[in-house]
């Protein structure tokens, strides 16, 4: 009855999920736009999801985002190459943060969490943002809850093709951006006193 964003339908879903005593220790997040991109050797998508859950225990991870890459029908549409160019960027970052355990966003495109933690961080969120993926890895951050890169595992996400999906897009996510920096400035500012890739 209430809009409560993409993040309360994922809490109504775990706690669904308990009631039924069918909650699971890890959770995939996914975008509907998104797909999981066959792994190019003989592993199936399942095998390499299992690795990447191996990847985050070995490494004392609360969650990790994994390689995003642009799709598109139109692939030499100009909005489909900018995004080529920034995703691989994010790549870039997303590899020197992940050496400090810390991302700027978990992309919502895709990302693996331990689940008691993402229901711990969901318990108290308020529904109002456009971007609550990037709420959800600032809360982990506060916690000092260790957050990293999987790049074995890619994910396409289709792109705006049109000027006005991209700048509906792009408002969007400025909008929820600037929110969220606005409404964490406190430890966003906390972050100065440190010498931290993040700041840069």
């Amino acid at each position: 009855t209430v809009n409560s964003k993409k993040e309360g339908a994922i809490q109504s879903v775990l706690d669904a999920l308990k009631k039924k005593g069918a909650l699971r220790p890890y959770t995939l997040i996914m975008d509907a736009d998104s797909i999981i991109e066959k792994p190019k050797h003989d592993y199936s998508v399942y095998t390499e999801i299992d690795k990447s859950i191996t990847y985050l225990n070995q490494n004392l991870l609360s969650a990790l985002t994994y390689r995003l890459e642009a799709a598109s029908e139109q692939r030499y549409n100009i909005f489909y190459l900018s995004a080529y160019a920034e995703f691989y960027a994010m790549q870039f970052d997303n590899l020197i943060l992940s050496r400090q355990l810390q991302l700027w966003v978990i992309n919502g495109t895709a990302g693996l969490f331990k689940t008691k933690y993402l229901m711990g961080i969901l318990k108290g969120m308020l529904f109002d943002f456009e971007t609550g993926d990037l709420l959800i890895t600032v809360k982990l951050m506060e916690n000092k809850r260790a957050i990293g890169y999987y790049p074995l595992l890619k994910i396409q996400t289709f792109v705006p093709t049109t000027l006005s999906e991209y700048f509906s897009q792009r408002t969007r996510w400025e909008r929820g951006t600037m929110k969220i920096l606005w409404y964490e400035r406190k430890f966003y500012l906390s972050l100065f006193k440190q010498p931290l890739f993040l700041i840069i």
